[in-house]
């Protein structure tokens, strides 16, 4: 149950490269903007702002990133996806700040299964194992891989692109 907004702070440890709920558990100061349930947990939409730099936007239960969420590395790196009880859980896209893209599968947290990275100007793509890459494969073998993991591929950024925006990364050379 929502009851209404508030800006929290909370202890955490520092962590590097993207980081769950529980890695953002004992730190220092964060801080919370969003909805809140009657107890004053972070329920429903958000954003969390770590010490860090690092930002979640999106889903929050029982205190914990849970649902669809946008997490931004201060690094510029973006990872899109769903979250349950504060854990990365089920497919998803991580948009590296050079515009590479992963189109990967968590099972809490664990990168546990078949994905596909594509190159910046998506002319070349790989197949991933839990995050390894394994082998580079056609753009059509990596499209049917996404399209297993029920993620559209994703589209080549560009100066106006809206994840260029996202990420605050500026484009590589060449492009």
């Amino acid at each position: 149950m929502k009851s209404g907004m508030a800006v929290q702070s909370r202890r955490r440890s520092s962590t590097s490269n993207l980081k769950s709920e529980r890695d953002h558990a004992k730190t220092k100061r964060d801080e919370y903007v969003g909805e809140t349930s009657s107890k004053g947990k972070r329920e429903g939409q958000g954003i969390l702002k770590f010490k860090d730099g690092d930002l979640y936007e999106g889903g929050f239960k029982d205190g914990k990133m849970h649902g669809k969420g946008r997490y931004k590395l201060a690094d510029g790196d973006v990872y899109e996806g769903t979250w349950v009880s504060g854990a990365k859980h089920g497919p998803g896209t991580y948009w590296y700040a050079s515009g590479r893209a992963d189109v990967v599968s968590f099972n809490r947290d664990a990168d546990e299964s078949e994905g596909a990275r594509w190159a910046v100007d998506r002319s070349t793509a790989w197949r991933l194992d839990r995050g390894e890459v394994v082998e580079e494969i056609t753009i059509e073998e990596a499209a049917k891989i996404a399209e297993r993991l029920g993620e559209p591929v994703p589209p080549q950024i560009s100066a106006v692109s809206p994840i260029l925006r996202a990420t605050g990364a500026a484009l590589p050379d060449g492009l």
